[in-house]
């Protein structure tokens, strides 16, 4: 059962991890039915794994602009790349790495991993609490980081130290609350500070908190955002001065 977790992680990561040029298939129009039967957050299960188990293995989350969020918990990663539905039946990964036999029934989702060759079957169960709504669906999906005001002053933060230029930053929100940013180098690898979390400030408007995971999130860490459509976000940021606009990434 290990090697069988093994190999999902290997080539889920093996996926995300690839040069962004040759992780992208060529560009298809999305079939509209499948990608909103498959948007959303999904624990990952064996097929014969009971439904409270000991056997999760993690979560996968697919966004509307085509983003792929990964966790794996056992050793506390998590990854993102970009999906593509080819047909009704299988998600593209990466040029190598697909969900094969997709199927979704109820709140349950069926699936074949493949790598080159088949690896193994996969159960995923939906997670009810992970439907973006409100402004949530225009914030859930990936940036890029605009080189103008603040962004001017954290991509020198980010290159001061660094032998490999960082050329773009992106971060991701999405609606089960991952808050993750990675800095891409020119030949297409990212690095990245790990996973955050991220919801609503209760108490200020317009205003998101954010945490690391391990610890209990503080009213007082939050980052204001100024605006927010489905062309920009913009947003501040409590160690830089200025403000942060950002462009997705894919709409």
């Amino acid at each position: 059962m290990r090697s069988r977790l093994l190999c999902f992680i290997i080539y889920l990561f093996i996926a995300a991890c690839t040069k962004e040029e040759a992780n992208k298939p060529e560009p298809e129009e999305q079939n509209p039915s499948v990608m909103g039967d498959i948007t959303g957050k999904w624990d990952i299960r064996y097929p014969d794994a009971p439904t409270n188990g000991d056997l999760l293995l993690g979560y996968i989350e697919f966004l509307s602009d085509s983003t792929v969020i990964f966790t794996d918990l056992s050793v506390d990663h998590t990854m993102v790349g970009e999906f593509n539905v080819k047909d009704n039946k299988s998600i593209v990964l990466s040029i190598n790495t697909s969900l094969l036999n997709v199927t979704v029934k109820n709140d349950s989702l069926f699936f074949e991993l493949f790598s080159g060759e088949l690896i193994d079957k996969f159960l995923a169960v939906k997670d009810p609490n992970a439907t973006p709504e409100g402004a949530s669906r225009l914030l859930c999906r990936d940036w890029s980081l605009s080189k103008k005001e603040g962004g001017i002053e954290m991509y020198d933060q980010l290159n001061r130290y660094r032998e490999e230029e960082i050329i773009e930053a992106k971060v991701v929100f999405s609606a089960s609350g991952a808050y993750f940013w990675r800095y891409f180098k020119e030949n297409g690898m990212y690095s990245t500070p790990g996973r955050q979390n991220w919801d609503w400030h209760s108490n200020i408007d317009n205003a998101i908190r954010y945490w690391d995971p391990r610890v209990e999130p503080d009213n007082n860490v939050y980052q204001t955002i100024y605006e927010l459509t489905d062309s920009t976000l913009i947003m501040g940021h409590p160690q830089i001065n200025g403000n942060l606009y950002f462009t997705p990434v894919r709409n």
